[in-house]
């Protein structure tokens, strides 16, 4: 038996468009840290990325394979996304197919 969902709960679902961005001023703060503070603060954050892969699957079991699907993508193309998709789409619906995928990125790698 399937369960229509009402457009209220379909929405949780839905990714933001576009994509919710917030731009972290850490500059100033970093320069006023000691060196030592300095050298705290990058081992941590390499520590945060080295904890990417842990969070994802965490999170789902396809996380991970999302996740990697995404840095080949990067790597192919150099890490010019909109540049490829163009190269590749001449078709007005296929670029806002790209349009899409590539918000899907971006929220995905939050």
């Amino acid at each position: 038996m399937a369960h229509k969902l009402d457009n209220a709960i379909l929405k949780q679902y839905l990714a933001d468009d576009p994509p919710t961005v917030v731009l972290l001023g850490i500059k100033p703060h970093f320069e006023a840290l000691s060196d030592k503070e300095k050298k705290y603060a990058h081992y941590i954050s390499m520590a945060s990325l080295s904890g990417t892969r842990i969070n994802l699957r965490q999170m789902s079991h396809e996380s991970e394979a999302i996740y990697d699907f995404i840095l080949a993508l990067h790597r192919s193309c150099y890490g010019t996304f909109a540049l490829a998709f163009v190269r590749a789409v001449d078709d007005q619906c296929l670029h806002s197919v790209a349009n899409v995928h590539l918000v899907y990125m971006c929220t995905y790698s939050r």
